[in-house]
């Protein structure tokens, strides 16, 4: 477990990672379309039909009386409300509450990007990010290994986040093309193959995507790409960024020798050279700063040299 000083470090070393990374998406999508950085899902408040929290001390529901209300032949009668029938059968085990409302936090999430009609077609230059934006997409980046309580929050934010552009669509007045509902990818550095099989997450067979991105149902929209994963090849650079040591200082160095003409090239060593400029100033970094500091000096000198 983690101690109050570690914990602060890792959720400090966390925001300036989002912060980067918001930067970073931001330049490179903005030509494409609609980039909304820290945007905020709508806060829903659900209702279950009942809630039930069993004593410590309760027996097991008696066998016979769960036979009955499978099999329909209940001593309850048939037409009674399904919340009474519910609380009837349970209160001798446990607290039951009938309607309870669940108020979801509110949530967000790093980018989400709208592509404009004329950027529908994946962009070339951008590789498989190209190819992740040719929708509506979110983003969310991660600095740290993927863990078992992330994979509900991100299932949760894809179905909020399809509730919003469902109200969203219904709303709209006009004969503007429909969209597909947005799609959520979760960029890490890595996540243990236990999560990744415990969410159902599987690489697609499609030669459209590279190894390295699992999807989980298609329901839920949303897909982990585990960056230090990803093949090394020009397609996948603009993701290898935001990796972590040997990854990140490889693909920063193959962004420094990227031609000049290259129309991202020049804007993105901007924006990894004032990374490096805040870290320099900052006193006592951390471990993993005194890593990105190292990983990003090839960009910080390409940019002072023009």
């Amino acid at each position: 477990m983690l101690s109050n000083k570690n914990l602060i470090t890792k959720i400090m070393n966390q925001q300036i990672h989002n912060q980067f990374a918001k930067e970073y998406l931001d330049e490179l999508l903005s030509p494409l379309g609609s980039v909304k950085k820290s945007q905020k899902l709508q806060s829903k408040v659900l209702e279950v039909d009942t809630w039930f929290e069993p004593s410590p001390l309760s027996p097991d529901i008696p066998l016979g009386t769960l036979e009955k209300m499978v099999s329909g032949t209940s001593p309850f009668e048939p037409d009674r409300n399904p919340k009474e029938y519910l609380e009837e059968l349970l209160s001798p085990l446990g607290s039951v509450r009938k309607s309870q409302k669940i108020q979801s936090e509110v949530l967000e999430v790093d980018i989400w990007f709208e592509p404009s009609l004329s950027s529908l077609s994946p962009d070339i230059s951008l590789g498989i990010l190209g190819k992740m934006v040719s929708g509506i997409s979110l983003f969310d980046a991660y600095q740290n290994p993927i863990d078992e309580n992330d994979i509900g929050s991100y299932i949760l934010k894809s179905l909020i986040a399809y509730s919003d552009f469902v109200e969203e669509t219904d709303q709209k007045e006009d004969n503007s093309p429909l969209l597909e509902p947005p799609s959520l990818w979760i960029l890490a550095p890595t996540c243990s193959s236990r999560i990744i099989e415990a969410a159902g997450a599987k690489e697609s067979e499609s030669e459209n995507w590279t190894g390295g991105i699992y999807f989980l149902s298609p329901i839920f929209r949303t897909a982990l790409v585990i960056i230090h994963q990803l093949p090394i090849v020009e397609e996948t650079l603009w993701l290898r960024v935001l990796g972590r040591g040997n990854v990140q200082r490889q693909a920063v160095e193959e962004l420094v020798d990227l031609p000049d003409n290259n129309p991202y090239k020049e804007n993105l060593l901007e924006i990894l050279s004032n990374w490096h400029k805040n870290l320099e100033m900052k006193d006592n970094k951390t471990i993993e700063e005194q890593e990105i500091f190292m990983n990003l000096s090839p960009a910080y000198l390409k940019q002072r040299e023009e």
